[in-house]
């Protein structure tokens, strides 16, 4: 409890002592040149927004695609079950005897 109490001493004697964080911003950022140039901003081309869309897919994609794997691969072969809706499903198609597409769809 002692080395807490040191320390929260210490932030306290440190806060006591700093200036306040939004002066010291507001300095900062008047003196940084791009800020002063703020604006003239222009907006992202709309090309950017759809291909960030279609990295999404193909991330998404590929870990559905290794799910898939790793449940055909490693998890049925092995009669293991995982967690989750596919543990459960997998669970229901062991006691129901039905095929797992049925609970996992």
């Amino acid at each position: 409890m002692l080395p807490q109490l040191f320390i929260l001493e210490r932030l306290r004697q440190l806060r006591a002592s700093a200036p306040a964080p939004q002066a010291a911003l507001a300095t900062e950022v008047a003196a940084h040149p791009a800020i002063a140039d703020a604006h003239m901003h222009t907006p992202e081309p709309a090309e950017s927004g759809v291909r960030r869309q279609v990295i999404s897919i193909i991330y998404l994609v590929a870990g559905v695609f290794s799910a898939a794997l790793a449940l055909e691969a490693f998890i049925l072969p092995n009669g293991l079950f995982d967690g989750g809706v596919t543990g459960i499903s997998l669970l229901a198609a062991r006691l129901i005897h039905l095929p797992l597409s049925v609970f996992l769809v």
